[in-house]
């Protein structure tokens, strides 16, 4: 049965506020078929489709097992812009079989655009890649946003930010994801401060409801009648109740217009026609009128 990999944390060389930087590395797999895995954040404005880096690796026992750093090229990759993503999966059983960890140094990134740009800087320093498990990450989006990657960090020449890029020292904010630097040291460069914040976050989330009076009313009031309805509402506001007196409503009596046609009853029924047929020319010659007017 072959042995898995004794992996330690790996560090990488970081100048603050490069456009493409590791965020994390780790030596994973079995002795005999062992891989080096570099993810990357890319903040330039076209996707990273190529890498050079170079690494000196160690042993379990942090013995340096090359003094000479050693030189990879990774082809083929596909880290689009403001992406944290999985840049290498190199093989390295055949040439550092006992590997343990390594120490990352980036040295070229290629573009999709067709354009390469150096990832050498003047001041550079190395700074620990310290990882977080699934649990622990998961607890850090809770506090800190969705966007959350790793502890922050202040280093040398640079800080961390809680979504994973290295700043240089001087920026004030983070220039992915423009976090305020302070705020981001004091509050979630370690897990002793994460985890209260989470447990009040379960605490808000698990809290039951609470409803008002008023609003307790009305959920009773949905399986009342009308009359249930203004009673619970007039309770619940504590409104003192009133009598309304009542009103009787009498049946009004129109007078009888009947005699007023009786000298019309005996007319002929010509004149009826020639007097209903006066009203309609009346009627049309209006509406003709009103139609030209507007």
């Amino acid at each position: 049965m072959q042995r898995k990999t004794v992996s330690l944390a790996c560090e990488t060389s970081i100048g603050g506020d490069s456009f493409v930087q590791v965020m994390d590395a780790k030596i994973d797999g079995l002795q005999k078929q062992a891989h080096l895995q570099i993810y990357v954040m890319n903040l330039h404005s076209f996707t990273l489709t190529g890498l050079e880096y170079e690494a000196v690796f160690y042993n379990s026992a942090n013995v340096k097992i090359n003094e000479t750093p050693h030189k990879f090229k990774a082809e083929n990759i596909n880290v689009e812009t403001s992406q944290i993503n999985l840049a290498a999966d190199t093989d390295i059983t055949q040439i550092f079989p006992k590997a343990s960890r390594a120490s990352i140094k980036l040295l070229k990134g290629y573009f999709s655009d067709s354009n390469e740009l150096d990832l050498e800087y003047d001041n550079m320093e190395s700074v620990i890649l310290e990882s977080l498990d699934t649990r622990d990450t998961n607890m850090l989006k809770q506090v800190a946003g969705d966007d959350a990657y790793s502890l922050s960090r202040r280093n040398k020449l640079s800080w961390r930010c809680v979504c994973g890029y290295f700043n240089s020292d001087d920026s004030v904010f983070c220039s992915n994801c423009a976090r305020e630097k302070d705020h981001v040291l004091n509050k979630y460069s370690s897990m002793d401060q994460i985890k209260p914040l989470a447990a009040e976050e379960e605490e808000i989330k698990d809290e039951p409801k609470q409803d008002s009076g008023i609003d307790q009313q009305e959920s009773i009031e949905e399986n009342s009648s009308d009359t249930d309805k203004q009673e619970h509402k007039r309770k619940a506001l504590k409104l003192p109740k009133v009598n309304f007196p009542k009103v009787k409503f009498h049946k009004l009596k129109f007078p009888n217009i009947d005699s007023l046609f009786e000298p019309f009853e005996d007319m002929p029924k010509f004149v009826w026609i020639i007097g209903l047929a006066s009203l309609a020319f009346m009627l049309i010659t209006f509406i003709i009128l009103l139609i030209y007017r507007y």
